[in-house]
């Protein structure tokens, strides 16, 4: 489950915090050799992981080392130095290895006995229970190394802590004080221990809403009660894992729906942040179906549970969904071990078995971006080329290849980068590709493209040649529309565009003048020319030819503006008068 080891490999906050986006596929499936549900791991460090199953099996590296049919595991570890091994099991029973877990494991015997409910209280840690005592008989739900000998198995009997301190060869009861009433557990049973190497901090969490019990002397004396809630969850299992190396941080996950299942503490469990925001899911974990397990190393917390859930969090405050691929996207994970801030294990329904190296990366969750280029003006009935231009975060998980979906109205759906589109007939048309990169994060590029009608050419035919467009790779010329207007002594006229002009590109306006052939004619030249969009001022001009290059930039597709020439005009005597000429223009789209 969620074994701490006094040999860790600690990464600092700060290296956390920069820890680079995962990948797709940081999950790789391991040959577990069982089909039994994997109830309990632990793992050694990369490629070395023990585990037990629903069904009496332990196993090794694929290896089984143990059969023992009728008993059911729930978690099983290995002391720091890795030579003796405990696996708690329901109904009382608790198994030990003394061969590193290997081919050696016997059932211990639990002979002595506790100490049983009155018989005026069916709650012993409230009423003493000192009339009579009993062997364990509930559920031994975890196993919790300090040292290579001492180790804490707490059991569903209300308020039973078992204590080791010879390596798992005998154990006491050091729940019950003289009295007969309970050093922790007062009103529930526990569910969960989480020891921090080499102290004798112990952590227990009960079933409902995670209430902890936290103990400074190794359960010599009463236990402090810390809050009363971890997670929302009643009478759910509750897992509990402290920071090996910061013991005031610790994560609970529960076993309910929803986003409160999993919690954060900072204050040594005395409160908890429940409901993280869970920043790579639409639900914001709200469609979470229970958390079976939690471990936390170098910082960096790792929670499983039904239906795929994987979960990392390093600051308590987000979480982020890692789930793996393939079958194992929605499998039912059950137990979950780490051995550095990296190295992981999970182990689920069926015998599933999954590892990372890449356990405390944060998951790509920024979509790609990308631009499209092709023709602006094509031939209606002709095929186009165009090609999305995509780039996904840097440390990202890169473009997947085989994303790109490209859609207009009218137009055949298409596939692929760079794509042929053919536009049936004329008109205006915005083109879309959707993408995605590896994580699965969609992003989508826009791209405005005006088809023209191809009329025959042919004496009588009365068509005209088309033109096609100015987009890039097109090759082709501007189609331009001309307005003109006549001043004394000579005529002013402005060129402009006579289609849509495609959003972010630009076009080119030109004012042009022709002096009147006519004796005395006052009109001298054009001095300056002012070019307008919607009545404010874009470009200046002083020198013939007056043409400047106006880009259409911010404004919105389908939109329709003001192009106005205001000229300055020379004369022979009098004071040099101003004409303006507009037209209108639309942007594509």
């Amino acid at each position: 489950m969620h074994r701490a080891v006094l040999a860790l490999l600690l990464a600092t906050t700060a290296a956390l915090a920069a820890a680079p986006s995962a990948s797709a596929g940081i999950w790789m499936p391991a040959a577990s050799n069982t089909t039994d549900d994997i109830t309990a791991v632990d793992q050694r460090g990369p490629g070395d992981v023990l585990y037990a199953t629903a069904n009496g099996k332990i196993f090794r590296n694929g290896t089984q080392q143990l059969n023992a049919p009728g008993v059911s595991f729930t978690d099983i570890a290995l002391n720091p130095s890795g030579t003796i091994g405990l696996a708690s099991a329901a109904n009382g029973v608790l198994y030990r290895s003394t061969g590193a877990g290997a081919a050696t494991w016997a059932q211990v015997n639990l002979g002595m006995p506790t100490r049983a409910p009155s018989s005026s209280s069916s709650f012993p840690c409230r009423g003493g229970g000192t009339t009579g005592s009993a062997p364990v008989t509930g559920n031994l739900v975890a196993v919790g190394w300090k040292d290579d000998s001492t180790a804490y198995v707490p059991a569903t009997d209300e308020g039973v802590v078992l204590k080791t301190t010879n390596g798992g060869t005998s154990f006491t009861d050091v729940s019950r004080q003289v009295d007969g009433t309970c050093r922790a557990g007062t009103d529930d049973v526990f569910s969960d221990v989480s020891v921090p190497p080499g102290t004798d901090l112990v952590y227990l969490v009960v079933r409902s809403f995670g209430a902890r019990w936290v103990s400074s002397n190794g359960l010599s004396g009463t236990a402090a009660r810390r809050g009363e809630t971890a997670a929302n969850c009643f009478q759910e299992a509750q897992r509990i894992a402290v920071d090996p190396a910061n013991p005031n941080r610790s994560f609970v996950a529960a076993g309910c729906s929803g986003r409160l299942s999993f919690g954060f503490s900072a204050d040594a469990g005395t409160t908890y942040e429940f409901g993280l925001d869970y920043v790579n899911d639409n639900s914001n974990g709200s469609d979470l179906t229970g958390l079976s397990d939690v471990a936390l190393t170098g910082g960096s917390a790792l929670a499983v549970g039904k239906a795929g859930a994987i979960l990392v969090s390093l600051d308590g405050l987000k979480a982020y969904f890692q789930r793996a691929d393939g079958v194992d996207a929605t499998t039912d994970w059950l137990a979950a071990d780490k051995s550095s801030a990296g190295d992981a294990v999970v182990g689920g329904r069926g015998g599933r078995l999954i590892t990372t190296t890449q356990a405390n990366t944060i998951p790509d969750v920024v979509k790609p971006a990308g631009t499209i280029t092709g023709p602006a003006r094509v031939v209606a009935g002709q095929p186009a080329t165009f090609t999305a231009n995509v780039a996904d975060e840097a440390g990202g998980s890169g473009i997947n290849p085989a994303s790109f979906t490209w859609s207009a109205t009218g137009v055949p759906a298409a596939t692929g980068n760079p794509v042929n589109l053919t536009f049936p007939s004329a008109g205006f048309y915005t083109v879309t590709v959707t993408f995605a990169d590896k994580a699965g994060n969609a992003g989508t590029a826009s791209f405005s493209v005006q088809a023209s009608t191809v009329a025959g050419t042919g004496p009588g035919s009365g068509g005209t040649t088309p033109t096609t467009g100015t987009g890039p790779g097109s090759g082709g010329t501007t189609p331009t529309t001309k307005k003109s207007v006549t001043v004394a002594g000579g005529r002013v006229t402005l060129s402009a565009p006579s289609g849509c002009v495609p959003v972010g590109t630009s076009f080119t306006a030109t004012l042009s003048f022709k002096r009147s052939k006519r004796k005395g004619a006052n009109f001298v030249k054009v001095s300056r020319v002012d070019f307008l969009i919607d009545a404010k001022r874009k470009k200046t001009d002083k020198k013939a030819p007056f043409r400047q290059r106006l880009t259409v930039k911010a404004l919105q597709a389908g939109s329709r503006h003001t192009l106005k020439a205001r000229a300055t005009i020379k004369v022979k005597r009098g004071k040099s008068p101003k004409k303006s000429i507009s037209t209108r223009f639309t942007v594509c789209g």
